[in-house]
């Protein structure tokens, strides 16, 4: 005679389905318009070049130049830094760690770094100024716009984000990382050649110092 099969609960983790995201936003004016008002910044700025005086003196001269490598230098490890926690993430997930744990935006913390730095070894306090001015009061729009993107993109998530890390000044405690990562090639070759105009302008405004 045949034992009666006993049924047996077993008990079955199924996945919780996340709510539906709202449909990204398109980009707005003020990020489309990135590229046209970095050129025009660099006219803006050549514009300056030409018609300032540098500092003089061998000290200022080499305390400047150092100071710009230093925030070059910064800059484009800086951003390679970010890639490797952003790259292949963007827009698929929120990213919370590593420099992100620390600002919002530490791309546009990094570049606003390396460009003063340039800005600095070009010995002109004026357009140090006047790059720092520009670069504030533009990004500021452009963070502004990308926050209201990401909230429409990360709604449960991206507000308390927003409460716990600052937007551009980095909040020195409370870094975090993740125990591995996983390297996208392309977005991470991307970022190096992304960063490549630092120390190029750099060498250049070096090199133009010493002609001059």
């Amino acid at each position: 005679m045949n034992n009666p099969a006993i049924p047996l609960s077993v008990p079955v983790s199924l996945p919780v389905s996340e709510p539906p995201r709202a449909a990204p936003r398109r980009r707005s004016p003020v990020e489309r318009l990135r590229k046209p008002a970095s050129w025009l910044a660099i006219a803006l700025i050549g514009w300056l070049w030409l018609r300032l005086e540098p500092e003089q003196g061998s000290r200022l001269v080499f305390a400047a130049e150092l100071t710009g490598f230093v925030a070059v230098m910064a800059a484009v490890l800086g951003r390679v830094w970010c890639a490797l926690y952003i790259a292949g993430r963007k827009n698929a997930e929120l990213c919370q760690d590593g420099p992100y744990s620390l600002v919002r935006n530490p791309l546009y913390v990094f570049s606003f770094v390396g460009s003063v730095g340039v800005a600095i070894a070009t010995l002109r306090w004026p357009l140090a100024a006047a790059v720092a001015l520009l670069f504030l009061a533009y990004y500021h729009a452009v963070m502004r716009s990308e926050e209201a993107r990401l909230k429409a993109l990360f709604p449960a998530t991206y507000p308390e984000y927003c409460r716990r890390v600052p937007r551009f000044f980095p909040r020195w405690t409370g870094f975090s990382s993740r125990s591995t990562l996983t390297l996208v090639p392309g977005d991470v070759t991307r970022a190096m050649r992304e960063v490549v105009w630092f120390p190029v302008a750099f060498a250049a405004v070096v090199a133009l110092n010493r002609i001059a």
